[in-house]
């Protein structure tokens, strides 16, 4: 199981007597809970700015604000865009 297929399974609600399936129907009854919820794929190599990111972030001790993208992002988007094509 990946999280492709957990991300399709929470899309069409798809229930079984299995305990992914349980797990997918305590998913759906907890989105039920919000105004707006949507299950979507993200793939790694898409997630992997967003955990450089949060890394970085934690070696800060207060707020940050970036007047320039930091180092590592220029990397990741040349990376990104070549996986693209």
């Amino acid at each position: 199981m990946n999280a492709k297929n957990v991300q399709e399974a929470l899309q069409k609600e798809s229930q079984s007597g299995t305990i992914f399936g349980s797990f997918v129907q305590s998913c759906v009854q907890l989105r039920d809970l919000f105004q707006r919820c949507i299950f979507s794929y993200v793939p790694r190599s898409a997630n992997a700015m967003t955990h450089n990111f949060a890394r970085v972030s934690r070696s800060y001790s207060s707020s940050h604000t970036w007047v320039e993208p930091p180092a590592f992002v220029d990397g990741l988007l040349q990376d990104f865009c070549l996986n693209c094509k």
